[in-house]
């Protein structure tokens, strides 16, 4: 569970990093094998973000794992708790389908 919440983090960075950059609509692919996880976006943007080398170039540093270690702890990331009474007080309207062992789910929040 500690990797999908890791992976769950990056994902939200990458979506701030992105709408931060003039993308308004992104599809979103996740997967969490036994050796990696992996998430790809795309979506539309108008042009490359001016600073998208430097991201990059800081993305592919090194892996370090004693950081890693202190921010689970600062962050909480090994709370492996699901806060369905959060998401609640913050989503208006919900729709989902379980139909030949596909599920989706679609989350609204309406800007008030």
């Amino acid at each position: 569970m500690r990797e999908y919440r890791k992976i769950k983090l990056i994902m939200n960075e990458l979506l701030d990093y992105f709408y931060n950059s003039g993308m308004t609509q992104a599809n979103i692919h996740f997967g969490l094998f036994d050796h990696q996880s992996e998430i790809t976006i795309t979506g539309q943007i108008d042009s490359e973000p001016s600073d998208l080398d430097f991201v990059i170039e800081k993305l592919r540093a090194t892996q370090q794992p004693e950081v890693e270690d202190y921010y689970e702890d600062l962050l909480g990331l090994r709370d492996d708790e699901f806060h369905v009474d959060v998401l609640s007080a913050l989503i208006d309207v919900v729709e989902y389908d379980f139909e030949d062992n596909i599920m989706m789910l679609k989350a609204i929040r309406k800007h008030h």
